[in-house]
């Protein structure tokens, strides 16, 4: 039986009997666990690190190439639907 329902039951056993007495519920201190180290490579080598970001005008580039590259795949799938509608009448009538 867990320590806290000790606690709610009193000394009441499974069937309702008095148990043996226990020892009262101790919470113990969480365990003291030494800070974090930082990384460290076991073979001596050089940790990687972040490569720099890219400066502001090479994320606008890449960013309109990405806006162009999307909207010429938006294009493409509105016109496959356009298609797509026009042989659904077709078929219909």
């Amino acid at each position: 039986m867990p320590p806290w329902l000790n606690l709610i039951l009193g000394d009441a056993g499974p069937w309702g009997h008095a148990t043996q007495a226990q020892p009262p519920f101790i919470l113990k201190p969480p365990c003291l666990s030494p800070p974090p180290r930082p990384h460290t490579d076991p073979w001596g080598h050089a940790t990687l690190t972040q490569p720099p970001p890219p400066p502001p005008q090479r994320f606008q580039e890449v960013e309109e190439a990405h806006l162009r590259h999307m909207k010429g795949l938006i294009g493409s799938y509105s016109h496959s639907v356009e298609d797509t509608h026009v042989q659904i009448g077709q078929v219909r009538g």
